[in-house]
């Protein structure tokens, strides 16, 4: 059996988003790792990510627990009519149009759900550990998979994946290394993609998967430079917080800084200004209370 529930030492997880967030800008990983702070106001696509994942996830979870295919969509389309409480009428309308769409297409998937918002972690020979979340986890039950385990991971996206941007995409590769390592019979993942761009008619346009495959190669070099990122990583976080933001250093360039959630406060300080008061108003503390749970990787 799989050994589920490995842990390290809780003083130095670092995630692939954490690993990602670093190696994207030093800058950014001070104000969200080191500061703990996120965003009071998120983007169109951050909340129909948000619903899109919430409403999957108890779709999957229902299924786990031995419900049939039509009421775990009902089970999903609870979670769409509570949404109208606290999501804008837009966001529940794409949320809902593609989950149907999705029931409808995937309803015969030929697997048995294991998993769903699985949370693992692996100690590293770094001394660091390696936690993961895998959206889900199933067992293929016939076809050339059967008895053979995917991590699937969905991503709401605007357009699908290139397959240039598909051969960079090293998060489920690391999933399925952490897998193994748990004694899961692993080989590959799947990205389940749906998209949220509007005037799409097609369904095919709108809904599609992509299976990944890495060599054992790929795998050993992904996580090699994970644990050498994630060793700077440590040293930076084992520094005061006062240290790390003054040798934070920022990308300063427009395809990481023009979309950043921080680039107010980033610039303020950069021209040798307090930010205290925009970060006071603008950001806080992630907040577990809220209608959905941290979805993170």
């Amino acid at each position: 059996m799989p050994n589920v529930g490995i842990t390290g030492s809780p003083n130095v997880l670092i995630s692939n988003s954490e690993y990602d967030t670093y190696l994207k800008c030093q800058r950014l990983h001070y104000y969200q790792y080191a500061l703990g702070l996120y965003p009071r106001t998120l983007s169109r696509a951050n909340h129909i990510g948000l619903l899109g994942h919430h409403v999957l996830e108890h779709y999957y979870r229902a299924m786990m627990n031995g419900a049939g295919r039509d009421d775990a969509f009902q089970a999903g389309m609870d979670q769409i009519i509570l949404s109208y409480d606290h999501e804008d009428i837009d966001i529940v309308r794409v949320v809902s149009n593609r989950f149907m769409l999705y029931h409808e297409r995937y309803q015969k998937d030929s697997f048995r759900v294991m998993g769903v918002e699985g949370v693992f972690s692996v100690p590293l020979d770094n001394g660091t550990t390696y936690p993961l979340t895998v959206d889900l986890l199933v067992e293929y039950t016939s076809g050339p998979w059967a008895g053979q385990y995917v991590a699937i991971d969905h991503k709401f996206r605007y357009d699908f994946f290139t397959p240039d941007e598909l051969s960079m995409h090293i998060q489920t590769y690391k999933y399925i290394w952490a897998l193994r390592k748990l004694g899961y019979p692993i080989k590959r993942s799947i990205l389940n993609q749906l998209r949220y761009r509007d005037g799409v008619k097609d369904p095919d346009k709108l809904l599609k998967r992509e299976i990944l495959e890495p060599t054992e190669t790929q795998l050993e070099s992904i996580m090699s430079e994970h644990m050498a990122v994630s060793s700077e990583i440590e040293t930076a976080k084992q520094q005061p917080v006062s240290w790390y933001g003054k040798h934070a250093h920022r990308r300063l360039n427009m395809r990481d800084c023009g979309h950043c959630y921080f680039r107010i406060p980033c610039r303020q300080e950069l021209l040798g200004k307090d930010a205290s008061a925009t970060l006071a108003n603008n950001y806080a503390p992630e907040d577990p209370s809220t209608f959905y749970r941290p979805y993170g990787y």
